[in-house]
Formats: structure tokens, C-alpha cells, sequence
């Protein structure tokens, strides 16, 4: 998963279009295919770094054959798998994947640090819907934060939970504050 997670962080950093030579192209059309074993999530995140590959090379009208092809076989391993993930189970597992993939992107993308994230607790989005706070838990067990101050400022903070959520602006204090109980 860290592999797919570096890939699409470093597809996310890239302008629209990647020529073909591009080392995080290849790295995306490599990690398209699943290998043997793979959990379904991670079959499913193997497919959209192919659909990503698809859209970097200017191709945006065929990423949908690779999201048919996703569905097809991430549906037949469903049904195929010894112990089968319920739907429900699968979405969850899938998108906890995203929104770990998300925080990521955007905490390097601002703050320039790439922390281990193993659970988001907490997007909060402005008035147009731009996501403009995350919260957090890493791998080691504390917790992160990245929020918005202003037009153009960000604020990256790790540390204890009562040390991110007193970093909350409080304008948003009251609706990352339901999330977390």
C-alpha cells in the first residue's frame, strides 16, 4: 500500500499531462496490475492508480474502461474470495484507504512533511466545499492536524489529541469537536 500511496502522491504533485518518459507514470502504469494475493481493497486501489496512469497521459475519455475493468474484477474477487468482504465492509475499507491517501497528498503538497497516516478522524470543508482541515492518527499513535488559517496559509501540527484539537481554529472547533466524540 505505501508503494500506491508514493505513486499517487507523486502523480497528485504532477502537472495534468506526463510524458511518457515520466518516472511517476511508470510507476503508476506498474502498480495498475495487482498482484497474486492481494486484498480486494487493494486490488481496487491497483486499479485506479491504472485509471490515474490513463488520465495523467492525456487520455481522460478511456478512464473509464479502466474503472469498468475495476468494478469486473473487484467484483468477481468478491464473490471468489475464501473469507469474502461484505460491500459495506469493502467500501469502508476502501475509502479509510482514501482518506488516508487524501490527508497525505495534502499535508505534503502544504506542508511538505509525509508522516504515516493510519486513520483520518476528521475532514472539515468551507462554505464552497474545499477541504480546509484534517485530522488525524498516525502510526505511532499520535495525532495530526492540517488546517487552513487563511487565504493562503497552512498549519501543520503533530502531538498529543488535546494538543491538535486546542490548534483548531475556532471557526471550525464545533464541527471537527462532534466528529471526535
Amino acid at each position: 500500500m505505501k508503494r500506491i500511496e508514493e505513486a499517487v502522491g507523486a502523480f497528485l504533485a504532477k502537472p495534468f499531462r506526463m510524458g511518457k518518459a515520466d518516472p511517476a507514470l511508470r510507476k503508476l502504469q506498474a502498480l495498475g496490475e495487482p498482484t497474486p494475493g492481494s486484498s480486494v481493497p487493494l486490488v481496487c486501489l491497483h486499479r485506479a492508480a491504472s485509471g490515474a496512469a490513463t488520465y495523467a497521459r492525456g487520455k481522460p475519455d478511456l478512464v473509464h474502461t479502466s474503472a469498468a475493468v475495476s468494478v469486473s474484477r473487484v467484483t468477481g474477487e468478491l464473490t471468489l474470495d475464501p473469507q469474502p468482504m461484505t460491500a459495506r465492509a469493502f467500501l469502508q475499507a476502501l475509502d479509510d484507504a482514501l482518506m488516508r491517501y487524501e490527508m497525505a497528498a495534502a499535508i505534503r503538497e502544504r506542508a511538505g512533511a509525509t508522516p504515516p497516516i493510519a486513520r483520518v478522524l476528521s475532514r472539515t470543508a468551507d462554505v464552497a466545499g474545499a477541504m480546509t482541515c484534517w485530522i488525524g492518527v498516525l502510526e505511532d499513535g499520535r495525532y495530526a492536524l492540517l488546517t487552513k488559517l487563511d487565504r493562503v496559509k497552512w498549519l501543520f501540527v503533530e502531538g498529543s489529541r488535546d494538543h491538535v484539537l486546542a490548534s483548531v481554529p475556532d471557526a471550525l472547533f464545533p464541527t471537527v469537536a462532534i466528529r471526535l466524540t
